[in-house]
């Protein structure tokens, strides 16, 4: 079993949004939860979700080469304008990562 890592709640460090992607890349963590309660954090996390749906968060999970799988009825997958405006915003993440790793 990978070890998953825990927000502030129980260990009382705040992990930044930009860490946590990074920390994502990391072949041995397999997820975070998020227990600080921090909505800002939160959201900044959730934007996905926010502008695109749940709809949007399995697409881009599927896009990132994961698991998302479509909706559950009565919601609908993204249509293709939406999927390529989430392509680009994860492709202009990936490489916002890519620069800070190389510094």
């Amino acid at each position: 079993m990978r070890p998953k890592l825990c927000l502030p709640g129980n260990t009382g460090i705040n992990l930044s949004a930009k860490l946590v992607a990074e920390l994502a890349q990391h072949p041995n963590i397999m997820g975070i939860k998020d227990s600080g309660g921090n909505i800002v954090q939160i959201a900044s996390n959730a934007a996905v979700t926010a502008r695109f749906g749940i709809a949007g968060l399995k697409a881009a999970l599927d896009m990132l080469g994961y698991y998302g799988g479509d909706p559950r009825p009565p919601l609908l997958p993204i249509g293709e304008v939406e999927r390529a405006e989430l392509k680009e915003i994860l492709t202009r993440t990936q490489s916002s990562l890519t620069m800070v790793k190389t510094r």
